[in-house]
């Protein structure tokens, strides 16, 4: 009986040292594991902190797009004085210098103008590419006298024409001769210019005629 009662003893001894060797190792199994998930989990933290900072930096870049664009448009829709300057971000800056109503007339021109005027304005180059034109050209699209009729540009010798200016140049001062329906004492001179980008571009100056 005593040697049947010691070998059941012994058995449940090497079953709970193999139990307890296997729980052990499921043990160690857990604890990998949980490590795997703690390191997965720190990656996708980092993973999530990058895209958050990238969504946020593109944010800002809408928001300054965004208000640059609002910019533009406000003043696109603002009547521009002779004191102001047109100026498109990283596109050029132009500025008109002086309206000046002439005498002068081209005898082999057919136009009978009521007043001819000459259009002085200077222009810079920002940062205006075109894959057409070799640099920046800006000449006036309409001028409208006081009485809102549109004028027509005139035939007039000038000395200093629009020319194209790369990057970085600058035109000091170029002409531009209009014929007017009527004598005005001031006139609207619109622009308008494609940019760099492909974005229609556009500005009106109210400026008195000397």
């Amino acid at each position: 009986m005593k040697k049947i009662l010691l070998a059941v003893l012994s058995l449940s001894l090497l079953t709970s040292c193999a139990g307890n060797n296997d729980l052990a190792k499921e043990n160690e199994t857990l604890k990998t594991e949980n490590q795997a998930l703690k390191e997965e989990n720190e990656q996708i933290k980092a993973q999530v902190e990058e895209v958050n900072a990238k969504i946020d930096q593109y944010n800002s870049l809408v928001a300054q797009e965004q208000e640059k664009a609002q910019k533009q448009a406000e003043q696109q829709d603002q009547i521009l004085s002779i004191d102001d300057e047109w100026v498109v971000d990283g596109q050029w800056k132009l500025k008109i210098l002086d309206v000046k109503a002439t005498d002068e007339r081209n005898q082999a021109s057919d136009k009978n103008p009521a007043q001819v005027i000459v259009v002085s304005y200077t222009y810079e180059n920002l940062g205006f590419e075109d894959s057409v034109m070799d640099g920046l050209f800006l000449t006036p699209d309409q001028v409208i006298d006081d009485s809102g009729s549109v004028g027509s540009t005139y035939p007039l010798v000038l000395s200093n024409v629009a020319a194209q200016a790369p990057v970085g140049a600058k035109i000091e001062l170029a002409e531009e001769a209009f014929g007017l329906n009527n004598e005005s004492s001031e006139v609207l001179v619109h622009f308008v210019q494609y940019d760099g980008n492909d974005q229609k571009q556009r500005a009106t100056f109210k400026v008195p005629v000397n």
